[in-house]
């Protein structure tokens, strides 16, 4: 668990650091080349005298993607480790219905951060699992109507069952998607998305040597995107 905190922590810097960065590409996103006589008081812009005006390394603006997105998506998901509780280990079907609410931004790069919140249901033991967690994103418009959509994020996972306790740990996912712009502001997208929970031992339930206290589940889920 020790080592569990210290590597939280170390993902947690990274993802400021990573943050500050991209702060700062945004003020430096391109060189503009004014004529002569120009105003050339504004200090974020750096400015070139010439003939005739020329913007150079200026991003291409119709292909970049949306700088913020909010998606609302549901789908089926699968748990693939193993489930004990008191009485034993869980056989049986591990399916359960997934959703999912997310806002991100991204930077003219492409790359940005969101926040997540994920559920997970299964009806049969009204098990119940949540991960709440900020989010390193990537977004790639590949066409005008079409995006890649990546990312990565760590933040907090909690299990809880009918009839016993709740857990609460640590989780992590990773996930991958596409979207498809049907409008300026809307569109529909498809995501696959694992995520693992690691999370302290539960009472009379003994697990083997080789065995770690957690739930690992995957899902895809689908929905509609809004764009800004």
């Amino acid at each position: 668990m020790k080592k569990l905190t210290i590597f939280t922590f170390l993902l947690c810097l990274f993802q400021l650091l990573l943050f500050t960065n991209l702060q700062a590409q945004e003020k430096l996103e391109f060189l503009y080349v004014a004529p002569a006589g120009a105003d050339t008081l504004n200090p974020e812009v750096t400015v070139l005298q010439t003939e005739q005006p020329v913007v150079i390394n200026q991003p291409d603006r119709k292909r970049r993607p949306p700088r913020e997105t909010i998606s609302a998506s549901v789908g089926l998901g699968r748990i693939t480790s193993k489930i004990y509780f008191p009485g034993g280990e869980l056989k049986g079907d591990k399916a359960g219905v997934e959703w999912k609410v997310e806002y991100n931004k991204v930077y003219n790069n492409g790359l940005g951060f969101g926040i997540q919140y994920s559920g997970f249901y299964k009806s049969l033991i009204e098990m119940t699992l949540t991960y709440i967690a900020p989010s390193f994103i990537g977004r790639i418009r590949v066409s005008d109507s079409i995006i890649l959509k990546y990312g990565v994020g760590c933040g907090l996972f909690v299990y809880g069952t009918s009839g016993y306790r709740t857990y609460t740990g640590v989780g992590f996912d990773t996930n991958f998607g596409g979207e498809w712009m049907i409008a300026k502001h809307i569109g529909i997208g498809l995501e696959v998305q694992s995520i693992l929970g690691l999370l302290p031992s539960q009472e009379n339930v003994n697990l083997k040597e080789n065995e770690t206290s957690g739930i690992n589940r995957i899902n895809i889920q689908f929905g509609p995107r809004f764009y800004f």
